[in-house]
């Protein structure tokens, strides 16, 4: 099968962040160590592929309940799925300067006892000197499984179904699917994770999906949008809606567009807004001086997970760049899960108080 990368930019599958972590010491560490082994750059890719399929662990072969996502969490725990195993092997091929990505299938989780569709991750792996892409699935062997390293016939550790709804997907991305990172970072546990794997391929869900500007006859949704925006901890009662007239809150849509970073971008769905960021420069939880925008972002339940709210702030961030901004900054709860994805649009935690982050992004 052809494999097509998502992205032109060979850099893009070369880069560290908060979830290809290869800048951490002890991926680096073992980068080194597997390299030391090697004879050779295609050498290495075999070599750092059947440690990640053989010494960490599938987390559901070892029953284990700790869900790890980036990079240096999975070598920590010695475990992962298949995602987090797939964010080890492209932090140490990447590392080595070996252009690495990320592919996904769309495959039964277990014909008897979970016939669900649901998708499964795996890598691909540019070969310079071939001009080809690979892809490896280091999920790890049991019986019924026998993925191996090959650059000629897939050695994959499921095969393709059609005729029961499986799906190949043929790109390769640059980076990990919104859809698992959020799977990945806000389940407790793995048994939680499981009843909510993600299900569709990546950008089946960006298609109908339009990030535009805010009409001024909808600023009347930043209310609603600020209010499915107030944090409630599991197992606390929604406050009442009238909370947002409250003078704290009220500054985030009163007199809005009326300001000099008074910026809004919505999310649209066959004609139906089910999302929001906004930037102002107020004196929030968030503000840090009167030079920089402080955000804002909110989705309706039903649509948190897909991606879309990562999609909003790095289309506010690019827009707040080309307005000649130089950071924007925001406050987030200790315990919301939204923290992983502000690190992953390049948020910094420069504070933090009993309950709150303050977070930074330089643009």
């Amino acid at each position: 099968m052809k494999l097509i990368p998502k992205s032109q930019d060979i850099k893009e599958y070369l880069k560290a962040d908060a979830v290809i972590d290869y800048d951490d010491k002890s991926v680096s560490r073992l980068a080194d160590t597997l390299y030391e082994r090697s004879e050779d750059s295609l050498d290495y890719i075999r070599i750092a592929y059947e440690y990640v399929r053989d010494r960490i662990e599938h987390s559901a072969d070892i029953n284990a309940e700790e869900v790890p996502c980036s990079a240096s969490e999975v070598l920590k725990a010695g475990h992962g799925i298949c995602f987090a195993k797939s964010h080890l092997l492209a932090a140490l091929l990447r590392y080595k300067g070996i252009p690495t990505g990320f592919c996904y299938q769309k495959l039964i989780l277990d014909d008897e006892t979970a016939p669900e569709l649901i998708i499964h991750g795996l890598n691909g792996v540019y070969l310079d000197d071939r001009k080809i892409w690979i892809r490896l699935d280091a999920r790890g062997n049991k019986e019924g499984v026998n993925a191996g390293f090959s650059v000629t016939e897939e050695e994959l550790a499921f095969p393709v179904r059609p005729e029961k709804g499986e799906k190949d997907g043929v790109m390769v991305y640059a980076d990990p699917d919104n859809d698992v990172l959020m799977a990945l970072q806000s389940h407790k546990n793995r048994s939680e994770l499981w009843a909510d794997l993600p299900k569709e391929l990546p950008d089946a869900n960006e298609k109908n999906c339009v990030i535009r500007l805010l009409q001024k006859n909808e600023t009347e949704l930043l209310k609603d949008f600020l209010y499915e925006a107030v944090f409630i901890p599991e197992g606390v009662e929604p406050p009442a809606r009238e909370i947002i007239e409250q003078p704290e809150l009220k500054l985030y849509y009163d007199g809005f567009g009326t300001g000099r970073a008074d910026f809004a971008f919505v999310a649209d769905i066959d004609g139906k807004v089910v999302g929001a960021v906004w930037t102002r420069i107020m004196n929030d939880y968030g503000h840090v001086d009167d030079e920089t925008p402080s955000f804002a972002i909110s989705l309706y339940k039903e649509y948190r997970g897909l991606g879309i709210g990562t999609r909003m702030m790095k289309e506010m961030l690019k827009h707040l760049k080309e307005k000649g901004y130089k950071r924007a900054s925001l406050a987030v709860q200790k315990a919301n899960y939204a923290v992983r994805m502000y690190q992953n649009v390049g948020f910094k935690t420069v504070d933090e108080n009993t309950e709150e982050y303050i977070m930074l992004c330089e643009l």
